[in-house]
């Protein structure tokens, strides 16, 4: 009887699984590409887009290639301000090493997902991908000689994100997030002015596991306990 009713859980978790995968997708991409512009520790370069959805970001992709050993790139994603440009600190960022990449054109698909700390970005606002190497150099392919996405541009600083100016075309990208259930949000004191977070955040991937596990976990539980009292009690 155990072991059918462990066949009919897999069943039903199975598909549930692959919808909690698929729930984490692409949200926004630019592919397109014909040139390249080169970065290192001083030389930043950013691209800017506009979100259809809220989620959380799990994963940037960059088209790149890299001359020597730069080290790591840091990815971020900031906030712009009322130009369009890149502004503030990091929202969120990650690092990945470069230093095995392709040496030549046309590079390669890096990805960094190991990003920080979680970020809900929201919907119908524009945010900037932000890129910087540990040292020389690292190309970014970019599709000069006009725009070819209409959410955002690429910018350039020579002075590591104090100031930027617009490039005119688009760089590559791939960005991946989830939508999620935000459960616990920020708590503020009015009158202290202390924050704290709770902050946890489900899929709804998540909260159908673990509602199955968790029948799964009393069914076992009521089993245990009926054969305990079966084989002790009632047979005597």
């Amino acid at each position: 009887m155990l072991k059918k009713l462990s066949l009919i859980f897999i069943a039903i978790l199975f598909p549930i699984v692959v919808f909690a995968n698929e729930e984490c997708q692409k949200e926004i991409n630019q592919y397109e590409y014909n040139d390249y512009w080169r970065g290192n520790d001083t030389e930043w370069y950013a691209q800017t887009f506009t979100l259809t959805n809220d989620f959380y970001i799990t994963k940037i992709r960059l088209r790149l290639y890299r001359y020597a050993s730069p080290g790591n790139l840091v990815v971020s994603i900031r906030a712009v301000d009322e130009s369009g440009k890149p502004t503030g600190s990091d929202l969120v960022y990650g690092y990945v090493d470069i230093n095995s990449i392709s040496l030549s054109y046309p590079g390669e698909w890096v990805e960094v997902s190991n990003l920080l700390p979680s970020y809900n970005l929201v919907a119908d606002t524009k945010y900037a991908i932000v890129i910087r190497s540990e040292t020389n150099y690292y190309y970014w392919h970019d599709y000069c000689g006009g725009s070819v996405y209409d959410g955002g541009e690429g910018f350039y600083s020579s002075d590591s994100g104090a100031t930027w100016d617009s490039l005119g075309n688009d760089f590559t990208f791939e960005i991946f997030g989830c939508q999620k259930i935000q459960i616990f949000t920020l708590i503020e004191n009015a009158t202290t002015d202390a924050k704290f977070y709770l902050d946890k955040s489900f899929s709804y991937g998540d909260i159908f596991i673990t509602i199955f596990l968790s029948i799964f976990l009393i069914f076992g539980i009521v089993k245990f306990v009926f054969n305990f009292i079966y084989s002790n009690v009632l047979r005597q």
